[in-house]
């Protein structure tokens, strides 16, 4: 009799087990389109054998522990791919917009109203003391004018939008790190009794991975199951997330510079920012490119005012220092004899072919404006060339993530198929052992 019921209990316990694995198979199949989901197992432990005349019997498994399976280095560097293609992405997005104010093919743009500027200046060299000619220049200077102040109006518009993007980015920030310390409490809450809290370590997986959409934070989990999460600005580490206790970010979009209040409460403010990754890094590095076009364009407006006015001195055809302040000096032409006309005009036309100091180059006015075309060109290429590779890096790192993490609908079917045989047999052990009971109690009556 000891061993029968022995037997029946062993068998009910296997059908509790199955339905266990069941219901765990059930879930991961609920679950397969989440690409933050990652794969649950049960796993099983033999149970102690008991002595029954003289032989050891064993008792059956117990479930020990449903857990996730994660591969921890294949999910950081995929977070570190996440965090650079972000960044990339984010520039050459940005970029994108510059380039299409900065358009300039030679017959569109700069270029071309620069060109028609120094041919109204020729022909004027040639027809001096014409009124139509006269009025060309005029005109065609108007245009450069009013093409170098559009510029340089949309270039800083744009700089001065992308500190109001960066402020949002840092919201999302703190909100993220708030959350994930938060999700650190509970999981280790959750799992003080050695249970997997597996639905709060997915939220906070993703969680981490949209952190690293925006910043180029690592991760570290603690023997306790919670998070710390870093970053890396310059040479300083920041703590970011440690236990339950989470920092922030304070942007002040005056000065650009983002300060750090760490999980500790201590503060770090550098005197600039280097962060190498994430959306907001990617925001930092355009504002450095706009302010350098904008730069570029100052220069190039500085030298030919400068230029310019040097061979009209008499009043001058520009007013300004700068793109901010160019403006056309009215009938700049007035008062010019017909002679010294035909000098000035020759003199600023020749202008066009002539090498003058523009910044810290020395080069004509046409190939400076073709250098600040091919710089922005430049780095879209490079900004598009690094987000394709990291592009196609995370896609690699996913497929391999979710080789290991991921949920296979095949996998699953064929285990169901084994745990529905399992409690099939765990069902006819009981039937047997009914049997053998009824019959056993039979016999003593």
């Amino acid at each position: 009799m000891a061993g029968l019921t022995l037997t029946l209990g062993t068998a009910r316990s296997t059908l509790a087990n199955t339905q266990l694995f069941l219901q765990t198979a059930s879930n991961n199949i609920s679950n397969a389109d989440d690409t933050s989901y990652a794969r649950q197992v049960v796993s099983t432990t033999e149970n102690s054998s008991i002595k029954i005349q003289g032989c050891l019997l064993g008792t059956g498994a117990s479930v020990s522990s449903i857990t996730q399976v994660r591969d921890e280095y294949i999910e950081k560097s995929l977070l570190g791919a996440t965090s650079q293609q972000s960044m990339y992405d984010t520039i050459v997005s940005q970029l994108a917009t510059v380039q299409a104010y900065m358009t300039d093919d030679g017959s569109t743009g700069l270029s071309s109203a620069l060109s028609s500027f120094f041919d109204a200046w020729d022909a004027l060299s040639q027809s001096a003391s014409t009124s139509a000619e006269q009025t060309s220049v005029y005109e065609y200077t108007q245009n450069l004018v009013d093409d170098i102040t559009s510029l340089y109006d949309n270039l800083s518009s744009i700089a001065e939008d992308l500190p109001g993007e960066i402020s949002s980015d840092v919201d999302s920030v703190n909100s993220l790190l708030s959350q994930i310390a938060e999700l650190n409490k509970a999981i280790v809450t959750a799992e003080a009794d050695g249970s997997c809290a597996s639905a709060l370590r997915d939220t906070r997986y993703e969680a981490l991975t949209e952190l690293s959409e925006l910043l180029p934070v690592s991760s570290t989990e603690q023997s306790n199951g919670s998070l710390t999460i870093t970053l890396d600005d310059d040479s300083t580490t920041i703590t970011l997330v440690e236990g339950y206790d989470s920092g922030s970010l304070s942007y002040d979009s005056d000065a650009n510079v983002i300060s750090y209040t760490q999980a500790d409460g201590t503060t770090v403010t550098p005197v600039s920012n280097s962060i190498a990754g994430g959306e907001i890094g990617g925001l930092f590095t355009t504002i450095s490119d706009v302010n350098n076009y904008i730069s570029s364009l100052n220069d190039f407006a500085t030298a030919l005012i400068t230029e310019v006015n040097l061979l009209q001195s008499n009043s001058g055809v520009f007013s300004g220092s700068d793109a901010s302040d160019i403006a056309m000096v009215p009938d700049f032409l007035d008062g010019v004899d017909s002679s010294t006309e035909t000098t000035i005009a020759a003199s600023i036309a020749s202008l066009q072919d002539t090498d003058v100091s523009i910044g810290t180059t020395t080069t004509t006015f046409s190939d400076y404006l073709s250098g600040m075309q091919e710089q922005i060109g430049l780095d879209i290429q490079n900004a598009t060339t690094k987000s394709d590779f990291y592009g196609t890096l995370v896609i690699s790192l996913q497929e391999e993530q979710q080789s290991v993490s991921g949920v296979s609908i095949d996998d699953e079917l064929c285990d169901l198929i084994k745990y529905q045989q399992i409690y099939q047999a765990a069902a006819k052990i009981i039937t047997y052992v009914q049997e053998m009971l009824d019959t056993v109690i039979n016999m003593a009556q």
